[in-house]
Formats: structure tokens, C-alpha cells, sequence
């Protein structure tokens, strides 16, 4: 068997370990699934798991650095297409609600790596990977910022990087928040779900901008 046969059987089972590993860590929960349960799901030994993966939480690190790889993607996707920068900056807001609607799950551990992978690992495994795909998104992200101010819609002075993460983090937030505490938000704030995030991602943004809208 050549190189590229052996390498494509490789990809088959990792992919396959990983697939069978996302449906158990839905069901059960990560710390409740075991490589043994894996394995069997999967139908593969214990001891085969292992050639491709060294530990479980390897598995799951793959299957987050694929959710921030497609959440990083989503969101570039989604602000590229818009021209302006208030576009762009309410196209940010609703691309995290359509990834948190769609991989609820993930996007809680999405979040997780983006606030705290401050330091570069020093493991040459796939946290490495993680933080690039994440620091590739924090530069963006700082990017479409320095636009903002280039273009003038945004005021000169703050911080371009501290800005970035207050913004995200009350995007996040209130995305997190609001979902949490849907039926509080319809009965005793009288808006429907997503007009009460579309009146919040404006409020996010106003103190920033040079015209208020």
C-alpha cells in the first residue's frame, strides 16, 4: 500500500473515532465518556483508538479545534460579505447567534479556548492549532475594529484589542444570556428574542460610535 492509501485509511479512522466521539460527548457529557465507550461505539479496540489518538482529551481538543475552524470561518464568511462597518459589525453579532442556535454545545467550548489560550502552548500537539485558529480570529476581529476607525464610523482613542474583547464578550453575553432567559425576556421586557438581541447588539455599539444611530 503506498503513501497516500495508507494516509487516506488514516484519515478514514481518525474521522471515524472523531464522529463517534462528538455523538457520545452530546449524549453523555465529555467527563462521562470513555475511550472504552468509544472504542465499542465505534468498533474498533481500545488499543487502535490509541494509534491515532494518544487520550481522550485529544479527541475532543480535534473535535473543538473543527468547531473553531468552522465558527472562525462562519464568522469571516459573514463579515466579508458586508461593505460597511455597522454591516459588518451587526453580521458579527448574528453569525455568533447562528453558530450558538446550531452547535450550542460547541460553542460554549469555542468561547472557552478563545478566552483563555492567552499563552502559546508549548505542547507541539493540536492546542497549538487551537491557538492559531484563535489568534487568526482575534486579528480579524482587531482588524474590522481599525476599519471601523479608518472609515470613521468608530471614535479614535480606545484601544483596539481591549475593545475588541469587551465587545465580544457582551455580544457573547448577552447571546448566552438572553437564550437562558428567553420567557423572562418575552413576558417581562415585552420583546421577542431576537428584537431584544437586535436592540442590544445596537447599545453594544453606540458608545463607540462617532454618529450615534
Amino acid at each position: 500500500m503506498n503513501h497516500n492509501k495508507k494516509e487516506a485509511l488514516a484519515k478514514f479512522h481518525r474521522d471515524n473515532i472523531l464522529s463517534v466521539a462528538e455523538k457520545l460527548f452530546l449524549e453523555k457529557g465529555v467527563d462521562k465518556t470513555t475511550i472504552d465507550d468509544i472504542a465499542k461505539m465505534a468498533d474498533y479496540s481500545k488499543s487502535t483508538i490509541y494509534v491515532y489518538f494518544k487520550s481522550k482529551d485529544e479527541i475532543f481538543d480535534r473535535i473543538v479545534l473543527n468547531s473553531v475552524k468552522m465558527f472562525k470561518l462562519h464568522v469571516v464568511e459573514s463579515v466579508d460579505s458586508k461593505n460597511t462597518f455597522l454591516d459588518k459589525y451587526y453580521s458579527l453579532c448574528w453569525a455568533v447567534i447562528a453558530y450558538r442556535n446550531q452547535y450550542p454545545f460547541y460553542s460554549e467550548h469555542v468561547i472557552e479556548k478563545l478566552e483563555f489560550m492567552t499563552h502559546y502552548p508549548e505542547r507541539n500537539d493540536v492546542s497549538i492549532e487551537i491557538f492559531q485558529e484563535c489568534d487568526a480570529l482575534d486579528k480579524f476581529l482587531e482588524d474590522l475594529w481599525l476599519y471601523g476607525v479608518e472609515s470613521g464610523d468608530l471614535k479614535e482613542g480606545f484601544p483596539a484589542l481591549a475593545s475588541v474583547f469587551y465587545i465580544w464578550s457582551s455580544i457573547y453575553g448577552v447571546a448566552k444570556l438572553s437564550n437562558i432567559k428567553k420567557n423572562y425576556v418575552k413576558d417581562y421586557l415585552n420583546f421577542e428574542q431576537k428584537d431584544f438581541l437586535a436592540f442590544s447588539f445596537n447599545l453594544i455599539i453606540q458608545p463607540f460610535l462617532k454618529q450615534t444611530q
